[in-house]
This record gives C-alpha cells, sequence and structure tokens, in this order.
C-alpha cells in the first residue's frame, strides 16, 4: 500500500513571470476592473469605519475620480497591504468586498 504524503505549493523563484500574470493577464477587461475595485474599496473603506456615507464618484471622458471619507491608508497599512500581493485587512469581515489581496492591486493591470 502507497503512504499518502502531504505536500505543499510554492512559487519558483521567477517572480517577474508571477507579476506579469498578476498585473497584465488577470483581468479580460482591465478598465472596467480597476472602475469596480476602486469603487468597492471605497466603499470598504466606510463599512470599516461603520461610516453610512455615500461616497463620490466622478466620471467622464477623460476623468475618473473616487473619493472616500474613511480613515486613509496609513504608511503601515501601504507597506504591509496594498504594496503586497495576498495581503489583505477584509479576511473574515462579512460586511466588506474582496478579500483576496489583488484588488488593490488592479491598477497596474494598466498601467
Amino acid at each position: 500500500m502507497t503512504q499518502l504524503v502531504s505536500k505543499n505549493f510554492s512559487i519558483d523563484t521567477n517572480s517577474d513571470l508571477l507579476f506579469d500574470i498578476l498585473r497584465n493577464k488577470i483581468y479580460s477587461d482591465p478598465v472596467t476592473s480597476i472602475i469596480k475595485e476602486i469603487i468597492s474599496n471605497a466603499r470598504d473603506a466606510h463599512r470599516e469605519i461603520d461610516l453610512n456615507q455615500p461616497i463620490d464618484v466622478n466620471i467622464n471622458e477623460n476623468f475618473f475620480c473616487v473619493r472616500d471619507y474613511g480613515t486613509g491608508i496609513s504608511l503601515d497599512r501601504m507597506e504591509n497591504i496594498f504594496l503586497k500581493y495576498l495581503a489583505t485587512t477584509k479576511k473574515g469581515d462579512d460586511k466588506q468586498t474582496g478579500g483576496f489581496g489583488l484588488g488593490a492591486k488592479t491598477p497596474f493591470a494598466y498601467t
């Protein structure tokens, strides 16, 4: 009888390929995905602090702006969440959208 052994997946050292997939190939419609993700994250900034106020969205053919009234992104959150793929503050939070640590990085799919 064959003994079963548990193994973990890992990522090879070719991180350039992984970043290329996450930035350039993950979305079939990057512009729409970016708009949805930024609006969702703004709404989540309100949900995180239980703020019952609408976010501001302004869009025209040359301009897209979203403003929330949350607490902002601290330096710690910028370094340890926003700039790291798969890092998230939303795990286990059923009020916020997402939780995979990918959505905030969608603008990189376009730039």
